[in-house]
């Protein structure tokens, strides 16, 4: 694998994974026969996936609609469920046939099963990419690691690599399926190769066997991975969507044909597709979510569930909570990411079995009312009171001006601390932002807001703070009225205490540091609005 997946070089063809999954639905003869299919096809390598349904989602996941048909998820996954000697023979045969495996783990277990069998590298699905445990596991084997990235914000792929480190391998990927060709925005490719200093391919969940793949190859992917089936009338979880043989083994003609003569593949696409619509899917490079795959993306990647009913007064544990994915059916829970800060905690009411396990379920009095329950005090236009009206009435209505205060915090080298706003956070989660920021309650006065919000975020004392100015901020969701302080923090910075809960992670930045960052459009459009506030101040 190292010579064929981790160590490109210039020149070098993409990488074919033909990705067979579970088309094999558990009989060991039709693998046989669909890696034989995948060898005559001319596909450098055969990729299935080592499936326990209970690593991946819970019993009461009940049914999910997938490409027209209700499947009851937990079940098939049941279904398909096979020993070690099941997997050993599969590598066994498509080895023997010249071709690399590649097998996906859903969890510890999987993964456990595949480094007994020697195998030389790891794929992860797109929605394990938060799966921090997993992630670990199969970095800790020292082996390369291929991280689809569906579903998935720029900031989820950085934690991702933070952990897989440089043996990763990228593969951009809409995770619908199948994928409308329009929303794979292929120039993506370059860029995570430029952000992250990783290759990077492609996992295409397209119809056409042409489109993506060959513009993933102008781009320069360094894999390709496309869905393989005998039929697609098949009953696999993905035949219905992807390739059979005979399209398979065109794709990788075409794959081959571009690479050696991107001139003549480019005139291929523009003559069968047309200018503008190999345009559209070529896109702008900006890592986002796909139209297809934004609503599903707090239910598709893991979070942390109930396995069992937890009683109030119950502590949580690795026993009766585990990391899956959500689907449709269930509401979800907390990042994986947090599961080691809830284990020990005791539950604040019943949850049962196959729930999210929620903040406000370990930590009750501390987060407090329901979200959408906490009243914001109002203003008008030249900064007076005038009612209160609820969270959900403001965030929706950029009629109704609440308040907010911020706080910019430097230390005394003249460096501004911003944090990072958490994952789970409804608006622009991931990106940098004001050192603290939040709601004034109905009722509160600014400067116990300011003393609150500061607190609860940082944990130090504001009673030093500095007024500097106020102003409002407007956007298509909400309206906000201002108030922005100025603290200098003269102690360490380790009596900075973080909300690991609100906060992802917080620092001081030089303004060299945060021109960079501003440019690069990873902060706010409230920060980067406060921040050229401060530069005229002569405040930074």
């Amino acid at each position: 694998m190292e010579d064929d997946v981790l160590t490109f070089t210039e020149g070098k063809l993409p990488f074919i994974v033909a990705e067979v999954g579970t088309s094999h639905g558990g009989d060991l003869k039709k693998a046989y026969r669909l890696i034989d299919a995948v060898k005559a096809s001319g596909a450098d390598c055969a990729k299935f996936q080592l499936v326990f349904a209970d690593e991946i989602v819970h019993p009461r996941t009940g049914y999910i609609k997938l490409t027209g048909e209700n499947v009851n998820l937990y079940d098939r996954f049941k279904s398909l469920e096979r020993g070690e000697e099941f997997y050993a023979s599969i590598k066994s045969y498509t080895e023997k046939a010249g071709l690399k495996f590649l097998c996906t783990p859903f969890g510890l277990k999987s993964a456990r099963i595949l480094k007994k069998l020697g195998v030389e590298a790891y794929k992860i699905a797109s929605p394990e990419l938060n799966y921090r445990e997993l992630l670990e596991e199969v970095a800790s084997y020292k082996k390369p690691v291929i991280l689809s990235t569906g579903v998935s914000k720029l900031c989820d792929i950085e934690r991702a690599v933070s952990i897989t480190g440089k043996n990763s391998i990228l593969l951009h990927c809409v995770t619908a399926y199948p994928a409308p060709e329009e929303e794979y925005n292929v120039k993506v490719i370059t860029s995570l190769s430029k952000i992250f200093g990783v290759p990077v391919g492609i996992s295409d969940h397209s119809m056409d066997p042409f489109l993506v793949p060959v513009m993933a190859t102008l781009e320069g992917a360094v894999l390709i991975e496309k869905h393989f089936t005998l039929t697609r009338s098949g009953e696999g979880l993905d035949d219905s969507f992807a390739l059979e043989p005979k399209d398979f083994k065109a794709m990788v003609e075409k794959v081959r044909a571009a690479h050696k003569n991107p001139l003549e593949a480019i005139s291929f696409l523009e003559e069968n597709y047309g200018k503008r619509r190999v345009s559209k899917i070529s896109g702008d490079g900006v890592k986002r979510l796909a139209d297809s795959e934004e609503r599903n993306y707090e239910t598709t990647n893991r979070t942390i569930h109930a396995v069992r009913d937890i009683r109030k007064g119950e502590k949580i544990t690795r026993r009766n909570a585990a990391a899956l994915r959500s689907e449709k059916n269930l509401k979800p829970g907390i990042q994986p990411e947090f599961f080691d800060l809830i284990i020990g905690k005791e539950s604040e009411r019943d949850i049962y079995s196959g729930e999210g396990i929620t903040w406000e379920d370990v930590l009750g009095s501390y987060v407090g009312m329901k979200k959408e329950d906490e009243v914001f005090q109002l203003y008008t236009a030249d900064g007076k009171e005038t009612g209160t009206a609820r969270r959900a009435e403001c965030h929706g209505n950029p009629r109704l001006l609440h308040g907010v205060v911020h706080l910019h915090l430097f230390d005394e080298k003249g460096r501004l601390f911003l944090q990072k706003r958490a994952l789970k956070k409804e608006r622009y989660p991931g990106y940098w932002d004001t050192s603290v920021g939040g709601h004034i309650r109905g009722g509160e006065a600014v400067e116990d807001a300011l003393e609150r919000e500061v607190e609860e975020e940082l944990g130090i004392d504001s009673a030093s703070a500095e007024f500097l100015y106020t102003y409002i901020y407007r956007d298509k969701v909400e309206s906000e009225f201002v108030f922005t302080y100025r603290l200098v923090f003269s102690g360490s910075p380790e009596a900075i205490q973080p909300d690991l809960i609100e906060i992802e992670e917080g620092a001081f930045f030089s303004k060299g540091e945060i021109e960079k960052m501003v440019s690069e459009g990873i902060v706010t459009p409230t920060f980067k609005m406060e921040y050229e506030k401060l530069k005229k101040l002569g405040a930074f």
